[in-house]
C-alpha cells in the first residue's frame, strides 16, 4: 500500500514538472515568433528605402498604406517624439487596433555624399504599452545606406 501510494506520489510530482515545462516552451515559442515578425519587418524596411533611397513612398498613388520611413534627402528629421504604429505587415496605420508594433527610427545624414546615411530602428510590441515596463519586447537595427547623388528631376 505505501509503495503505491509513494509511486502515485512520484508521478504526479514529474507530472507538475512536465507541465510547467510545457508552458514555458509556449512563451518561448511566441516569443521567438513575435521577434522574427519584427526583424523581418525592419529588414524589410530598410531593404525598401536601400533601394529607393530618395522617392517619398508615403504619397504613391497606387500604395492603400503608407511607408513610415521618410526619403534620405536633406530635410528628414529623427522620429523620437511621436512613435510610428505599425499592422502586422509593417505598414503604418492610424488604427489602434490594427496597431502590433511601435516604430522609433532616427536616421543621420552626413553632409558628405561620400558617407553613408546612417538608420537606427526599433520595433516595439504590445504597440500600444503605456509605459516603457509595459514594453514586452522590443527589435532594434542600426544599419547604414549608401547615398548616391539626388536624381534631377
Amino acid at each position: 500500500m505505501v509503495e503505491v501510494v509513494l509511486a502515485l506520489a512520484i508521478a504526479a510530482f514529474c507530472l507538475m514538472s512536465l507541465l510547467g515545462l510545457f508552458s514555458v516552451g509556449i512563451t518561448t515559442g511566441r516569443d521567438s515568433a513575435e521577434e522574427m515578425l519584427a526583424a523581418h519587418i525592419a529588414q524589410s524596411l530598410v531593404a525598401t528605402r536601400r533601394a529607393a533611397p530618395y522617392a517619398d513612398l508615403s504619397t504613391t498613388p497606387s500604395r492603400e498604406t503608407h511607408f513610415p520611413l521618410p526619403p534620405l534627402t536633406e530635410n528628414v528629421e529623427a522620429n523620437f517624439a511621436s512613435a510610428i504604429l505599425l499592422d502586422v505587415n509593417g505598414n503604418e496605420t492610424a488604427d489602434r487596433a490594427a496597431a502590433r508594433y511601435r516604430l522609433i527610427y532616427v536616421i543621420t545624414l552626413p553632409d558628405d555624399l561620400e558617407k553613408p546615411a546612417r538608420v537606427y530602428l526599433r520595433l516595439m510590441w504590445p504597440a500600444l504599452a503605456a509605459t516603457p515596463q509595459n514594453i514586452v519586447g522590443a527589435y532594434e537595427l542600426f544599419t547604414s545606406i549608401a547615398q548616391q547623388a539626388e536624381p534631377a528631376e
